[in-house]
């Protein structure tokens, strides 16, 4: 019986967590930095988790640009330069991860 619930919970919850994980690289408050240190202090420095969350946030970067392009009618599209959100500590409207992680970040950051 649990072998069966672990199986459709990591069935689901491995490509939601990936979707999830990409909003917060999209929130300025976070960035993939936060990312970075998390996936490290969850899955260790050397796992796979974290390269494919990069390759599918570059595969939706790709689609974007290409429907941007496509309906611009041009070939060359500028865009904005990314900047670091505001502190972490104070701009979370609640600190939903926790003083103690958030400082650590901090410290690694």
């Amino acid at each position: 019986m649990a072998i069966q619930m672990y199986s459709k919970y990591h069935k689901y919850w491995g490509q939601f967590s990936v979707i999830l994980t990409i909003a917060l690289i999209l929130d300025p408050r976070y960035k993939m930095k936060f990312v970075e240190f998390a996936y490290k202090k969850v899955y260790g420095i050397d796992s796979s988790e974290l390269d494919i969350v990069r390759s599918k946030l570059l595969l939706l970067f790709n689609e974007y640009t290409f429907t941007s392009m496509s309906t611009r009618g041009s070939s060359s599209t500028s865009l904005p330069s990314s900047s670091r959100g505001g502190d972490i500590m104070t701009d979370t409207g609640g600190d939903i991860f926790g003083t103690n992680i958030m400082r650590e970040y901090e410290a690694y950051s």
